[in-house]
């Protein structure tokens, strides 16, 4: 009868600093590594050197040093690393220090997004305090369930491409691999592989997100912050950004007065290390570059102006250009620069309205969104701000 082997390990970011001594392998995080296959520890970096220990799949370690080898035409890489063996059921722990080929060892750059699972999953963790649910998608999604709140954590598996049979959470790191005759996890675990016994609420639950899709920013400014909630500010994007969706929650939250819910993206702007910047915005602000939804219940109309701020069209909506040499600017404000003049009669499609207004002679208008069909010079339509009373549907 076979079983499965797993085994569930957690740490915080992926991301890690570029520090010259790692510059051969980048680290998960921090200076640390994964064990992908049982390795034999040397007092030396060579294979013929005393072997100090083997250490076993899936441990993290440190590391502290590397050193490369050219024999008989062909390339070694080995490094020094420290490990800190522990046995999950006993806690008894060593401290221990040696050298390793780079062929047992992965960093972040040896991790690619994983397509495809063989099996999905259902795994239960319990321990005194809490019980926690992971779902395994067969398109490589995990979810991790929240009973108290009922709300859901979505984010990518990635798979390694030194051994195809380990895989890594995106920002909370789960390994795990399947053998035959045992199971082994750091806690009680029970897994589930038929969807007919998982619990009645996690049964209704689907993964709705294009997890790993690229999305481009609708609003302005939009603060990017490093846990989901307020907590500390990031950066801001600017409208037009293309980020990358990293983890999406099911949990509705309002922010001063937008109400969305969490995703975590990569903005693909890089730190002072090298590194892009990840971090948590209101998916309000996000819309999917395929123009394929995202399934949740904030996605933006075009209204009649309220208090609710900015509004995006939910179907096409093309005006004519009743003014002359009207100018589009970069922002709803006449503060802001002027990116082109429209001619009377332009045609021009109607993108997002906000409930911002502004006063001209004896008329008030409010700041629209459109794109004005004319193209810069990478061949983008520029779009940009004007007020609507230059407008007139067509």
């Amino acid at each position: 009868m076979k079983r499965i082997i797993l085994m569930c390990c957690f740490f915080l970011e992926f991301a890690s600093g570029a520090d010259k001594l790692y510059s051969m392998m980048r680290p998960l995080n921090g200076n640390t590594v994964l064990i992908i296959t049982e390795a034999p520890l040397f007092r030396e970096p060579s294979m013929f050197a005393p072997v100090l220990t083997k250490i076993p799949i899936l441990e993290f370690v440190v590391l502290l040093s590397n050193r490369e080898f050219i024999l008989e035409n062909k390339k070694e890489e080995w490094y020094f690393i420290g490990a800190y063996l522990t046995n999950l059921f006993s806690y008894e722990s060593a401290k221990i220090k040696g050298w390793l080929e780079r062929k047992y060892i992965a960093g972040i750059d040896d991790f690619k997004p994983a397509k495809r699972i063989q099996k999905e999953m259902l795994l239960i963790s319990e321990d005194a305090e809490d019980t926690g649910y992971y779902r395994i998608y067969s398109n490589g999604i995990w979810a991790i369930f929240f009973e108290d709140t009922k709300t859901t954590l979505y984010g990518q598996i990635y798979q390694c491409l030194l051994n195809e049979n380990v895989y890594l959470l995106g920002n909370h790191t789960m390994s795990f691999f399947i053998r035959e005759d045992e199971i082994y996890a750091p806690f009680a675990t029970k897994i589930l592989t038929n969807s007919a016994d998982y619990p009645n609420w996690i049964k209704e639950k689907e993964c709705p997100l294009n997890i790993g899709g690229y999305y481009t920013v609708i609003g302005n400014d939009v603060p990017v912050r490093s846990i989901y909630f307020i907590d500390k500010l990031l950066l801001k994007l600017k409208r037009g950004t293309k980020v990358k969706l990293l983890e999406w929650m099911d949990k509705k939250e309002k922010i001063g007065d937008k109400t969305g819910y969490w995703a975590r993206v990569d903005t693909g702007i890089k730190d002072k290390n090298g590194d892009t910047i990840k971090g948590w915005i209101l998916d309000v602000y996000i819309e999917e570059e395929s123009n394929s939804s995202i399934q949740s219940t904030n996605k933006l109309k075009l209204l009649n102006v309220t208090n609710s701020g900015v509004n995006s069209c939910e179907k096409e909506d093309y005006h004519i250009l009743t003014g002359d040499n009207v100018n589009v600017r970069s922002e709803a404000s006449t503060n802001s620069a002027v990116l082109l003049k429209l001619k009377k009669g332009a045609r021009v499609k109607l993108l997002e309205r906000s409930d911002v207004t502004f006063t001209i002679g004896d008329r008030t208008g409010y700041w629209v969104y459109i794109d004005t069909g004319v193209k810069d010079k990478e061949g983008n339509t520029i779009k940009g701000w004007v007020v609507d009373i230059y407008l007139k549907e067509e």
